[in-house]
Formats: structure tokens, sequence, C-alpha cells
């Protein structure tokens, strides 16, 4: 049955597996932007901390007035009007006549008072809350009881005076009134209103109680170090994150190996899953499934490059950090256990790894052989080629097939080496060893001249590519750079693909140190 095809041609029943996993994506922006990330928190977090330790402190007391409409037998219960009369007495308690009769027994200015005072209305219950702030825990205490009693004798001052002026009224409407018994009924009128004005004189003021004097607060509420952190902590981690998503959706990234094949023209020759490495050491025993793309990388590069003839390989990557060292290492051990004869290079003279992960030593190594060949001469060549045979080493374990030429000590300008008359020679010499494949571990080729001389000189480049540090940027830039080298690589080692799970996988636990 012919393939289900797309109007591009494109096969729809493997576009499922290509597709990016967003939560994948969205992890991987995350843990390269880890560092940025930590630090970003760690210095909003103590900031916060420092300038909260440093600001001065100041206490809040707060004291309760309880307003009971059923204590005035005249008042009107309804709902909506004890909470607008709850609104009002909010209001009454910060004007400037409460305020300049407390702020005398409070200790400070009315202008003071002004900033330090606020009332609100309780939700739920019918209690005014006057809320003090001072710079001591005696002076917000001071404050608010002050505030709330001289509200209290103004409110119940204030009730007399005007229950005492309507009293006064209807007396005077009263005596006029005289004994006429025509005006009867209006004097039973007065005489009732008076009563009832009696009753509310004995209770006036009585439907605002102070029910809680403010108490004397055990701790600053202000700054608060600890919360504060906690809240910046988590701020930070969030804006953090946020930037970091921000950043990938902004920077396009590769979606997987497919698009790298289609954005290059070069193919994708292995796909290797990338193992997380505790305490960031390498382990001497691959994962099965490593083993298993090694074995398949090892197989492809024989089965393009036979080993009937020497093959000179550059094993580079785009950027730092892609793992052409372990992909130099490993297959160079792959090619070692299928009987193939072969000599891995550490071409990165700057920053050189090689030698640590296959157990050998610094040097003498490469950059001791281009410096001998600087000069002319057949004899001084010979020597040289003497001395290389004697510089490079056998691994511990090796079984004879594995070979390792160390970058030797660092010199004061790699790329100049490089780029010199010593490397044609150096490769020459190589020639005449008898090994069939020859690996040079070089530097990353964007941005260093070192890869680059060594890319337009050997047989065969191969690109090392981990998808979660390139951008699309990256592989343009790439690919232009080699177009201008004339230089077409075999093929792409991606780092980082998915794991494939497979019962064949765990039969065996392969062990490539030993080769």
């Amino acid at each position: 049955m012919a393939p289900d095809l797309d109007s591009n041609g494109a096969d729809r029943g493997g576009r499922d597996e290509e597709q990016p996993i967003e939560l994948r994506r969205h992890l991987d922006a995350l843990r390269r932007s880890a560092g940025l990330i930590v630090s970003f928190v760690l210095l909003i977090t103590v900031a916060t901390t420092v300038i909260s330790l440093a600001l001065p402190k100041s206490y809040k007391a707060t004291a309760h007035i309880l307003y009971d409409a059923s204590a005035d037998p005249l008042a009107n219960s309804a709902a909506d009007v004890i909470q607008r009369q709850l609104a009002t007495i909010a209001t009454l308690i910060t004007t400037p006549a409460i305020l300049g009769h407390a702020a005398s027994s409070a200790g400070v200015t009315e202008q003071q008072l002004e900033k330090k005072v606020a009332a609100s209305v309780d939700p739920t219950a019918n209690i005014i809350n006057i809320t003090a702030n001072d710079k001591s825990a005696s002076g917000a205490q001071r404050i608010a009881n002050a505030v709330a009693r001289t509200f209290l004798i103004a409110r119940r001052s204030q009730d007399l005076q005007q229950l005492s002026s309507a009293r006064s009224k209807l007396l005077d409407q009263l005596a006029l009134l005289g004994g006429n018994p025509a005006n009867r009924p209006e004097v039973d009128a007065i005489r009732t209103r008076l009563s009832e004005i009696t009753v509310s004189q004995a209770s006036a003021g009585s439907e605002l109680q102070l029910a809680e004097a403010a108490q004397r607060p055990s701790s600053a509420a202000s700054p608060r170090p600890v919360r504060n952190a906690i809240i910046a902590f988590f701020a930070s981690l969030f804006l953090g994150v946020l930037f970091a998503l921000g950043r990938d959706l902004l920077v396009p990234r590769l979606s997987g190996p497919r698009e790298l094949a289609r954005v290059t023209e070069w193919p994708v020759l292995v796909s290797i899953p990338f193992v997380r490495r505790r305490f960031g050491r390498q382990p001497k025993i691959l994962s099965a499934p490593e083993h298993e793309a090694y074995q398949t990388l090892q197989a492809t590069i024989r089965f393009q490059l036979p080993p009937t003839e020497q093959h000179i390989i550059l094993i580079t990557s785009a950027l730092e950090g892609e793992g052409k060292t372990t992909v130099a290492v490993n297959l160079g051990r792959a090619l070692a256990r299928a009987g193939r004869k072969t000599l891995v290079i550490s071409g990165d003279m700057r920053h050189p790894k090689l030698h640590e992960r296959l157990g050998v030593s610094a040097g003498p190594g490469l950059a001791e052989a281009l410096t001998a060949l600087e000069t002319d001469g057949e004899v001084k060549d010979a020597k040289t080629l003497a001395a290389l045979r004697e510089w490079i080493q056998t691994p511990a374990g090796s079984r004879g097939n594995l070979h390792v030429l160390p970058s030797g000590e660092r010199p004061a300008e790699p790329g100049r080496l490089l780029l010199s008359g010593a490397l044609p020679r150096f490769l020459k010499e190589l020639r005449e060893t008898d090994y069939a494949y020859i690996l040079i571990d070089g530097t990353p080729l964007l941005g260093l001249a070192d890869s680059q001389s060594l890319a337009s000189r050997v047989d065969d480049v191969l690109l090392v590519s981990r998808l979660d540090r390139l951008s699309i940027e990256d592989i343009v830039d790439l690919r232009d750079l080699l177009d201008r080298l004339t230089v077409t690589p075999l093929g792409h080692v991606v780092v980082g693909g998915r794991r494939v799970g497979s019962s064949y996988y765990y039969a065996a636990q392969a062990e490539l140190e030993t080769v």
C-alpha cells in the first residue's frame, strides 16, 4: 500500500514521531537557562531581604468599636441603613475634629495623626476597626485607643446636644399651645415625643461601644524580612521562568533531526540519546541505547568509507558543549571493537579533554609534532615521524586496535600553528601509518579558525549537533561556512535524540572501555 502523503509529498505516517514535544522543549529551555534563573532568584531574594532588614520597623495596633442598633429604640434596623451608618461613622472617625481632640492624648500632632490612623468597616460584622501605626509598639497602642475613646466621647456629647436642643424646642411649642382644650391632641403628641427624648438621653451613645481596646503588638507589622523574602523568591522564580520560556520562543530552535537535515541538506547518520551523568562524571559503561547508536554509527562509517583505504575524519561541531569529544571517543572504540585499527587525535589544543576521557597522559602530542614540522627538511620530517610513533599511546585495557595522540602542551597560538605549513606535512606523516581510520577531535567551527583549517585538509568531516544548544541561525552560519570552504560533511550525529525503547537494546550491557 502506498504511503499517505500530504500536498508537499511528506509522509503523514511518520509526522507524529517528528513533532516536537512542547513539555520537553520547555524543560530544555529551563535547563539551558538554569544558571541565569538561579542567579536572578538569588539576587532578588537576597536584595529584598537586605532592604527589608534595613528599613525602619513599623508597628500596628487596632481598636474595635461595636455598633449595636438595638441599643437605640428609635434607630432604623434595616440592613442597608446600618451599613450606611457604619460607613458614615468610619468616615467621621478620621475627620480633623476628632483627630484634633485625640492628638494631645496620643502625644502627636494632628498632621502626624492623619498619617498614622485609618478606620474601616468589618465586612462580616457591625464592627469598626481603628488601626494606628507607629515606629514603636506602645505608640501604636496609645494612638489607636486615644482616637477610639475620643470618638466615643465626642459621639455621646453630640447626641446629648442634639437631644437637648430637640427637647428645648418641644417645650417652647408646648408653652405656646397653653391649656386650650382644642390643642389637646397636639399637646399629647409633644409630651409623647418628650418622653422618647428622655429615654434617648438616658441611652445616648450606647449604640457605640468599645468592643476591644487596642493591644500592644508583639512584633513589627513591617518590614517582614521572611515574608518579603518568600514573596521575592517566588516572584523572581516566576519572572525567571517566564524570561527563559520567552527567550526560547524568540530564538527559533530546531524541532528535530528531520528539520536539521532539511535546513542543512546533509543527512542525519544517527541520533544518540542524551543521558545526564551523575555529578558530571562520564561512566565507563554506556547505556544500551547509546551503545546501539554508536554501533550504528561505526557501521555507517565503514559502509560509506570502506577500510580498504585510510580515512582521516574530523569530528567537530558548530558550538562548544555539543558532545564532539564523547562522539570521537566512543566512535573510536566502536571501530576498534569492529577490528579496525583506529587512531584518535586530540585536535583541540585550547581546552583538551580527550586524554582525560581515554586515560592517557596529556603529552607530548599534536602541538609538539606541529612545532617540529614548522621547519622544512626531509631529515627532520623523518625524525618527527619516528617521534610521532613514540608519542602515540595505547589506552589501558585496549586490545591493540585503538591508539591515541594527545594534544600535547598548549602552544601560545594554536590557531597559527594549525594554519601554518606544518599541518599538511603532519597529515602527510599520518598517511604513512597503517591506521584504517584516523579520527581528529577538533574545536568548534564557528568563531575559531582551528577546525576550519583542518576541515579543508582532511578527507571527511563528521558534524556533532546537539539540538537543545543550536538555533536556526547557528545552523545557517555553519552551512554557509562549510560552503565557503567547499566542504561537504558526511552528515550529522545528533546528540539529544529521543530515546526509543526496545527489548533488543537490553539483551546485554556494552562495556566499551575494552576495545
